[in-house]
């Protein structure tokens, strides 16, 4: 985890108000229940575009940081899966239907189908 004061130098200041804000359950009750405002897949493909364009950024760290933390959600596990395995032997293998309706499934699927 970055400190706060890295943070602030690396982000935008709406943007770490934003993160504090929701990193805190007492001041937000709802803070689960909220939708975020972009999705693991939409960030996944953000940051590893970011990570291998060749432009030298300050914030490398920083991007390199997000990408480790995306590849340990399950939702990641189940991207790379499927993308490689394929649908079928995934959901005979870990019987998540859940997964099915993330951003990005749908994206590995037509890769594994057509790649």
């Amino acid at each position: 985890m970055l400190p706060y004061r890295a943070l602030t130098r690396a982000l935008p200041c709406r943007a770490v108000k934003i993160i504090r804000e929701y990193s805190r359950p007492m001041t937000r009750p709802d803070w689960r229940k909220s939708k975020p405002p972009i999705t693991i897949f939409r960030l996944y493909l953000l940051i590893k575009y970011i990570m291998y364009t060749p432009i030298i950024s300050p914030t490398k760290l920083l991007h390199s940081m997000i990408l480790y933390n995306i590849c340990e959600t399950d939702w990641y596990y189940a991207y790379v899966y499927i993308k490689f395995y394929g649908l079928q032997i995934y959901l005979h293998e870990h019987k998540d239907y859940t997964m099915l309706k993330a951003d990005g499934i749908q994206d590995a699927i037509y890769h594994f189908k057509y790649a």
